[in-house]
């Protein structure tokens, strides 16, 4: 049953009521019986404002206070909620610092035969390298031999990176762009 009373809307159906706890803020959002708090929640959410669970006092257990802020003051928190915060964490790291380690962490690791995420990366370099040390010198033994490796292998290396060099020459004829344009004019690409 509804009536009016002046501005105000009275009913005597129980609803769930969230208000802003900023203080000297009256902003207040009222929800119908049967939305469950979960549903009544995310209809806050959507509407910007803010949910906050702390604890008054973090080293009793219990249930969270739940603070709401309206989206005028979705950035205010409760006093003491930063410390309450900064001392569950501190509480968190010193657990995590005395737990005894699991069976998985006292073996040792072993990454014998694991490649490094960037083992591409450092290749590709490498063969660039050993291209440009073998069209300044003329020669792959000798850049093998200062390299310490095979020449089969310095070959290998250097046939590779020249069919890159090749792929990306064809590549760059098709371009017609003002930056492409002045690096063929310059020489720089064909």
């Amino acid at each position: 049953m509804r009536w009016n009373e002046g501005d105000y809307a009275v009913s005597l159906q129980p609803c769930y009521r969230a208000s802003c706890d900023a203080p000297g803020c009256r902003a207040s959002e009222f929800f119908d019986a049967g939305l469950t708090t979960t549903a009544c929640r995310a209809l806050l959410t959507e509407r910007g404002w803010t949910i906050i669970p702390w604890r008054v006092r973090p080293g009793i257990s219990g249930a969270p206070r739940i603070s709401y802020m309206c989206p005028a003051h979705c950035d205010l928190r409760p006093e003491g909620w930063h410390e309450a915060r900064e001392l569950a964490i501190r509480r968190l790291v010193a657990r995590h610092q005395t737990r005894p380690p699991t069976r998985h962490q006292t073996r040792p690791l072993n990454l014998d035969h694991v490649e490094v995420p960037t083992a591409h990366i450092n290749a590709a370099r490498r063969a660039a390298m050993l291209w440009m040390l073998v069209e300044g010198c003329g020669t792959q033994l000798a850049v093998a031999r200062a390299a310490g490796m095979t020449r089969q292998w310095v070959n290998r290396q250097v046939a590779e990176y020249e069919i890159i060099i090749e792929r990306r020459q064809r590549s760059a004829e098709g371009w017609q762009e003002p930056w492409a344009r002045r690096l063929r004019a310059a020489g720089a690409i064909p």
